[in-house]
């Protein structure tokens, strides 16, 4: 062991000491020899123990104890192609197996007290064995999605996997070829760390023999309507290989052989690079979209019956494919997401038969029928939202509504109504800060605050997982919670209670100032306990009666029954006597359906039955509308139009 300073410069401060020591032995002289003797090292002592922090003292202790982390990698590219690795046990074997059994051999030579560790990648990284002296490596090795390569993200997770009473080394077997991440960083880093982790790298050889590879297909990105179009599909092939090509417009067949059999074109590839031509004219739509497919003409399975399936000159499908789009330029296409009648006959459908008398293309679609892909917004030249509430919008498709502004440059005009703006929960959202116009209230205007009481179940049973999802119950109906807050204005009242067992106050009731710290809480809620609603009911009962506000609400969830569940009806008619409503939200298959919505009827809430939990987010911005009532100003309007705006214009 020997004793090591980061910064020896701060060393020199020890020769403080010597005055030290001459001011204590003259000026303490009244002191026995001893104690005299006794306080100056006690002093020395001191500046000692200070100048070894400031120098930053540490000890090093030499070790012979080894820990290797293999990485694997198991990703598609090297499942399908790679060339089996040198393995003295057998030839032919698969790539992820050959790993596996190069690093069994590679390693057996290590001593007792070294260790041997895993991780396995392809888009992410898994940790497969943890760093042990004997454990084999299993002989499957899971990870994640297949498709896509990561060695930055599994570098760091094995530098984490290094014990640190060990030196470490990392063995990297892979091809290389990463689609995320910057693995040579991640291995800067790692060279530049203290201690210093090594990477050596196992390179895997590409072995393709048999393929074609649909490289792209080529489209112009606009034409005149009713032209015709030349598409360009750009194959490569590593042999010979015969097969036909087809192409689908819309995902319906289009014939590019007439004359011929069939709708596709029998094509015969050499080694290469070869172009198809396809002319075709283009329809009455506004985006056009394009998949071309190779399909190579199958053989018969070498090894009979219950052998995969061999093709010709060809080995995997999944890359047989391309895709391209054209845009036609129209005279102006709208589509209206009709909020006030959802997009059937009613009042909703007088902005768009306006719209359509003066020459415009309008298609009305319900809010939840908004296109979820930037490609089929770019049809419109205008998105229109009529009346329309935040939660019925999904948030991957407000955020790409913000995007089709900004990015593409579309029109957006949201219509105002007792659903929109700031009173349909668009505070705080994607699209905010691309409306010409303030959602929160003005501190001039006096409106009667609103006052809400989020009363949360956290039982255990609430941390069970969502199927196929890895978050759970609890992490969703917070995250619900918490979009609710940030819809809600700064001047309204705001309380949060949790509750299984027992219940907690984790918000008091107050304005809310800071949603950003309430939405923090409540995401941090966790699980554990029973179910007991009453409790904390009352709780928020007391905090609501002395609350002063025009509309005071509670918004309950829970996904059990509890003991006491008889008792909630006679509460809530207490609470609707005190002016405040429930809203009941009851979660699965194990919720009370009895007592929950006679709760909500008699205090004048809502009850909510949600069989699926990820509507959650929905439901609760549904819930706390209520609140917003106060941002509706109801009377009589004159409309102006403004000249110059290229809305109105014409």
């Amino acid at each position: 062991m020997t004793l090591r300073f980061d910064d020896p410069a701060w060393l020199w401060l020890l020769l403080l000491g010597v005055p030290a020591l001459v001011i204590s032995l003259r000026w303490l002289g009244t002191m026995s020899p001893i104690r005299r003797l006794s306080v100056a090292l006690t002093r020395i002592l001191l500046i000692l123990l200070l100048v070894a922090m400031l120098a930053g003292a540490s000890t090093v202790r030499t070790t012979d104890r080894v820990a290797v982390i293999a990485v694997l990698d198991v990703s598609g590219s090297v499942a399908r192609f790679a060339a089996p690795l040198a393995d003295p046990q057998g030839v032919g074997v698969s790539a992820p197996d050959a790993a596996r059994r190069f690093v069994t051999v590679a390693t057996g030579g290590r001593g007792p007290d070294d260790l041997v560790g895993a991780v396995a990648f392809a888009s992410g990284p898994l940790a497969v064995l943890a760093p042990a002296r004997a454990a084999p490596l299993p002989d499957d090795l899971p990870t994640t999605s297949p498709e896509g390569t990561d060695i930055s993200a599994a570098l760091r997770l094995a530098r984490a996997m290094i014990p640190p009473d060990a030196a470490g080394r990392i063995v990297l077997v892979s091809d290389g070829n990463q689609t995320g991440g910057d693995a040579l960083a991640v291995a800067r880093e790692l060279a530049a760390a203290q201690p210093p982790v090594r990477v050596d790298v196992v390179p895997i050889r590409y072995e393709v023999r048999a393929e074609v590879v649909l490289e792209s297909l080529q489209a112009p990105a606009q034409a005149p309507q009713g032209s015709t179009i030349t598409l360009r599909a750009v194959l490569a092939s590593t042999a010979s290989s015969t097969g036909t090509l087809r192409l689908l417009e819309e995902g319906q067949p289009v014939d590019i052989s007439p004359g011929q059999p069939g709708d596709g074109r029998r094509i015969s590839l050499a080694p290469g690079r070869h172009v198809e031509v396809i002319t075709l004219p283009l329809g009455p739509r506004r985006v056009h979209r394009f998949e071309a497919i190779y399909e190579p003409d199958p053989l018969a399975p070498a090894d009979g019956a219950g052998a995969p399936p061999a093709f010709a000159g060809d080995t995997v499908l999944a890359n047989n494919r391309g895709q391209a789009f054209t845009l036609t330029p129209g005279t102006g296409a709208v589509l209206v997401a009709d909020g006030v009648s959802g997009a059937a006959p009613g009042p909703g459908a007088l902005l768009p038969r306006t719209l359509q008398d003066e020459g415009l293309e309008v298609q009305v679609v319900a809010p939840e029928g908004i296109p979820g892909d930037l490609l089929a917004l770019e049809a419109f030249d205008l998105v229109i939202l009529q009346n329309v509430p935040a939660e019925s919008v999904p948030p991957e498709v407000r955020r790409l509504l913000a995007l089709y502004v900004t990015e593409l440059g579309g029109g957006l005009v949201m219509v105002g109504g007792h659903d929109s703006f700031g009173a349909g929960g668009w505070i705080g959202s994607e699209l905010e800060p691309i409306l010409p116009v303030h959602l929160d209230l003005p501190d001039t205007l006096v409106v009667p605050p609103a006052a809400i009481m989020l009363v949360l179940d956290n039982s255990g049973s609430m941390n069970r997982r969502l199927m196929g999802s890895a978050r759970t119950q609890q992490e969703i109906a917070n995250e619900g919670a918490a979009l609710a807050v940030a819809s809600m204005d700064r001047s309204d009242l705001v309380g949060v209670i949790a509750f299984n067992s027992v219940h907690s106050t984790l918000v008091p009731l107050g304005p809310n100032a800071d949603p950003e710290r309430t939405s923090r809480v409540i995401r941090s809620i966790g699980s554990g306990g029973g179910t007991e609603i009453r409790g904390a009911l009352e709780e928020a009962h007391r905090q609501l009666r002395q609350a002063k506000a025009q509309i005071k609400h509670i918004v309950l969830l829970t996904d059990g029954i509890a003991p006491d569940a008889e008792q909630l009806p006679a509460l809530a008619e207490r609470l609707a006597a005190d002016g405040i409503a429930v809203s009941a939200i009851a979660v699965g298959d194990a919720a009370d359906t009895v007592n929950l919505p006679m709760m909500a009827r008699r205090s004048g809430g809502t009850y909510y039955r949600v069989n699926d939990p990820n509507v959650l987010p929905r439901i609760f911005l549904k819930a706390v509308r209520v609140v917003r009532t106060p941002m509706v100003r109801e009377g009589r309007f004159e409309p102006a139009v403004r000249p110059g705006s290229p809305l109105v214009e014409g």
